[in-house]
């Protein structure tokens, strides 16, 4: 999953979208849980597990407008 995440981040910076400082905090968690999964083989069942993680760290979901 390394590849696509180099290839987001570098997405935000080349179109800012978003604050690559704040893109970086939030990346982190994400590339923590992930980092040993090939992306095809990444399924619901990993979400979950990933969110259930961030939870009992005390994270909280994110909000939309």
């Amino acid at each position: 999953m390394y590849e696509e995440a180099a290839d987001l981040r570098a997405h935000y910076q080349a179109t800012g979208e978003r604050d690559l400082n704040e893109a970086e905090g939030r990346h982190a968690h994400v590339d923590a849980f992930y980092r040993t999964k090939r992306i095809a083989a990444i399924g619901p069942a990993d979400a979950t597990r990933s969110i259930a993680g961030r939870r009992a760290d005390g994270a909280s979901n994110g909000k939309t407008q």
